[in-house]
């Protein structure tokens, strides 16, 4: 893990949540699982774990409203040219596995499941994401034209196309319900469950990477990361 100073040069709204662009140094590279941390002035506040992308030469990553409204928030008066003290990569890495198969991702921030995406392509995964609502314009802009985009509520044809799922979506357990109805899941309905959080200890100890399975919820770090959904 390393420190590292940024800059924010942007502050935009995209599909109902605040996109950050920040500049400066070069930062390494995070797996699935992996994201920094930005520090706040208060060293007795806890930081808020974000997940960058680089995207034209700069760092884009998304952070909820409330985010930037809690009091001590590192984000809470983020402005272009506020700094930003960052730490990381923190987390456990995961990787897919090694065999090709057909990865459907169902996220609204790329930042949190791109790492994972790009994996599975390297790996000779076909990828299609599944967006809740609608496309991103710029959706096309940071993720290759071989990841197959789709919009709206999933489909039981969708579903039954993948091999694995990861779902990222605001109501992990509504989605999930809704994905059950349409009957037995491919290959078991093995697939990651439900969230893409930070394993920020590996072992069960911080009790932050709960994920929605059949059985309820489990640690995605001792359980996991892939879970029966």
């Amino acid at each position: 893990m390393q420190f590292v100073a940024l800059d924010v040069a942007e502050v935009a709204t995209i599909a109902g949540q605040f996109a950050v662009t920040v500049t400066g140094a070069a930062l390494p590279p995070t797996g699935p699982g992996q994201c920094w941390l930005i520090q706040p002035e208060d060293p007795a506040l806890s930081p808020l774990p974000v997940f960058p992308m680089l995207t034209e030469g700069r760092y884009l990553f998304w952070v909820a409203a409330q985010d930037l409204a809690q009091p001590g928030s590192p984000l809470a008066e983020v402005a272009p040219g506020t700094p930003l003290r960052m730490l990381g990569p923190v987390g456990r890495k995961w990787l897919p596995p090694g065999h090709e198969g057909r990865l459907l991702v169902a996220a609204n921030d790329p930042g949190r499941a791109w790492p994972l995406a790009r994996l599975a392509l390297d790996q000779g995964w076909a990828v299609a994401w599944l967006w809740r609502f609608r496309i991103p314009e710029w959706a096309g802009q940071i993720l290759p034209p071989v990841v197959e985009f789709h919009a709206g509520r999933a489909s039981s044809e969708l579903v039954d196309w993948a091999d694995l799922m990861v779902i990222d979506q605001p109501d992990p357990a509504g989605y999930l319900k809704e994905i059950r109805g349409f009957g037995r899941l491919r290959n078991n309905g093995r697939a990651y469950g439900c969230q893409l959080p930070p394993m920020p200890c590996g072992f069960g100890g911080c009790q932050g990477c709960w994920t929605h399975t059949r059985q309820g919820r489990s640690l995605a770090c001792l359980e996991g990361p892939w879970v029966q959904l």
